[in-house]
């Protein structure tokens, strides 16, 4: 599978007359360095199809932040292949200044970043405004390929998220692939790294990192990634590259692979494609999401917006002291808060704290929680201790969330030593040969049509097993299903004659 971002109409060639962006993007998935601020000023929300926005910057900034980001989503998933399963709106937290964002940034050069925890995806930024629009869509590239478990090596999954970070999007046409002025700076005043140190580079490096390096290093992952996707010695196999790279294989691996390239051959057209300066912009056109009413905006209170800003800290792995701090003073205003008390226990699940975590799940489920994903998360805790508790939580999970092909995989699975037709009706909803975890739910669905002798129809899932079966492991496992099914069915039919 590629990138699944390209979609071309016709191709022109990129001024450098571009608006610079005014800030370096420094991204980040670790701890807080600073103590959490309290939500001293006044916090607005407002939500659309696909967001929530909690933001300092007032009602009017609010909407133009939804406005935007509902139109980079429909660009970004209208293309093939993408199509990360967001079971809850999206998490924009604006700040106004640097002042606000100060505690809740990851390292001293950051001003945006994307961060994803067990229940919520987080764009967080220290602004938002038109000279911020490539750090929105830096972001999105970022979690896009978060949801999607691509992992591409740092290089790679930087200079993709700088390439599609300068988007245009007018009316129904988008254009792709415009050269960033301050890239374009970092590219004429600093000689290019070596590639062997470029492909070598983690997100704990210098070159990642300080201001003093991470421009030289984001141009040069933006020019290469550039030259895949455009120059026609490489575009023809990008995608296949991109196929390759995200498998795990090595940088130099891939080129050769792909490519038939040495690195030095590569780096010799990295230079020579920066010297040329022509880089090509892809025109395409998209369809904007539809006109919506505008979206309501509302005040939350201090203690709404404080837990907002805890949850936000909550989604670190290295710093759970500070959330569990903000967690602890929420508790002591609001103990019974089901929110917070939700919230609480899928941080301490996070954070490894079995007997915590079930105790805070338990009380939102006296609490009369409305949230599928407690009840699921707290199935998962409890296990095999208590399977008639774990049964019942799975059921209210389903009928809280009835497209949720996950929790339904879970209950069946539970069911199936005992229930068979419950599991046939619990996975019965859901529809086509490749919805998510469609190789179990296919060896459930044969493994009860067995136990109910229903066996044409266990021959028709376990078939289904075969084609969906990935690797060495699930296919072996798939023939072996099938023919011990093809085995019983022709028994069968043996001793009806």
């Amino acid at each position: 599978m590629g990138t699944g971002f390209r979609t071309t109409l016709f191709e022109t060639v990129g001024s450098r007359q571009v608006l610079a962006m005014r800030r370096l993007l420094l991204l980040a998935c670790c701890a807080f360095m600073a103590a959490p601020l309290l939500a001293a000023n006044e916090w607005t929300h407002a939500s659309s199809d696909h967001f929530d926005i909690y933001t300092t910057s007032g009602n009017r900034r609010a909407r133009e932040a939804l406005t935007y980001f509902e139109r980079v989503h429909a660009y970004f998933f209208s293309q093939p292949n993408l199509s990360p399963r967001l079971t809850r709106p999206i998490r924009l937290v604006v700040f106004s200044n640097p002042r606000e964002f100060r505690p809740y940034r990851p390292f001293e050069s950051a001003i945006a970043y994307y961060r994803s925890s067990v229940d919520r995806d987080y764009i967080v930024m220290q602004s938002f405004g038109p000279d911020d629009y490539p750090v929105v869509v830096h972001e999105f590239v970022h979690m896009i390929l978060a949801r999607g478990r691509v992992r591409y090596p740092v290089w790679l999954s930087e200079g993709l998220a700088e390439y599609y970070s300068t988007v245009s999007l007018l009316g129904t046409l988008v254009t792709v692939g415009r050269s960033p002025e301050n890239r374009l700076q970092d590219l004429s005043v600093t000689a290019l790294l070596p590639l062997d140190r470029l492909f070598a580079v983690t997100r704990a490096a210098d070159e990642y990192r300080t201001v003093e390096h991470a421009g030289p290093y984001y141009a040069e992952s933006w020019a290469l990634t550039h030259m895949l996707l455009t120059d026609p010695r490489y575009r023809g196999r990008s995608d296949r590259f991109f196929e390759v790279a995200r498998g795990g294989t090595s940088t130099a691996e891939t080129f050769r692979a792909v490519y038939a390239k040495t690195v030095k051959e590569v780096e010799r057209d990295l230079n020579n494609y920066v010297r040329d300066g022509r880089f090509v912009e892809r025109t395409a056109r998209y369809r904007p999401p539809p006109r919506r009413a505008e979206a309501p905006v509302r005040a939350m209170s201090a203690f709404e917006a404080d837990l907002v800003l805890a949850n936000l800290l909550a989604a670190g792995t290295e710093d759970r002291m500070k959330a569990r701090a903000a967690f602890d003073a929420l508790a002591r205003q609001r103990p019974d808060d089901l929110p917070l008390i939700e919230s609480r226990a899928l941080f301490e699940m996070r954070a490894g704290r079995a007997p915590e975590a079930r105790g805070y799940f338990a009380r939102a489920v006296e609490l009369g929680s409305t949230d599928a994903q407690t009840y699921r998360e707290y199935a998962r805790l409890v296990g095999a201790s208590d399977t008639a508790l774990v049964e019942q939580l799975l059921q209210t999970a389903v009928s809280l969330q009835p497209g949720d092909v996950q929790t339904r995989v879970m209950l069946a699975g539970l069911l199936a030593t005992h229930e068979p037709a419950s599991v046939l009706a619990v996975l019965e909803p859901v529809t086509g040969s490749n919805p998510p975890l469609a190789f179990n739910v296919f060896q459930l669905r044969t493994n009860a049509h067995v136990a109910l002798n229903q066996l044409e129809q266990a021959r028709d899932a376990a078939r289904e097993v075969v084609r969906i079966a990935a690797g060495r492991q699930q296919q072996a496992l798939a023939a072996n299903l099938l023919a011990q099914v093809e085995k019983s069915l022709a028994a069968q039919t043996s001793a009806a004659r």
